[in-house]
């Protein structure tokens, strides 16, 4: 599977790592597992890595069909969470742009940083 979940209850963070290539149908079924799969926790930041993974499958429609899932297991359950990409790529850049035009309120807010422990320092001080 080109997305591995880790949770991390300590820091109340979800950890997706997505390698080699993913298309739209993979994403949006990883993302319905981990929903599903009883390990998601409601209000858990997430940092979505995608340093190591080719995202041209990657559509305007399947990111759609993400924002549907994620709000539909968010809503009424998360007063707010964060979001980070851990990316450098442009075409990365690009699909969180149009993800966070899917999704801009108060209640998710998407970040692009480079480098992972700056996206940890940067949640933390959000939690503080």
């Amino acid at each position: 599977m080109p997305i591995v979940f880790t949770i991390d209850n300590e820091k109340k963070v979800t950890l997706s790592t997505w390698i080699g290539e993913v298309s739209d149908l993979e994403l949006v079924s990883s993302y319905k597992k981990l929903f599903e799969g009883g390990s998601w926790q409601p209000g858990y930041d997430g940092i979505i890595d995608l340093r190591n993974a080719r995202l041209d499958l990657v559509t305007d429609k399947g990111l759609y069909n993400l924002h549907v899932l994620v709000r539909s297991h968010t809503d009424g359950k998360c007063e707010q969470f964060n979001s980070v990409l851990i990316a450098s790529d442009d075409l990365v850049k690009e699909l969180a742009a149009k993800y966070e035009s899917f999704s801009a309120d108060e209640l998710h807010k998407l970040t692009v940083f480079a480098d992972i422990k700056e996206a940890y320092k940067w949640l933390r001080k959000l939690r503080s």
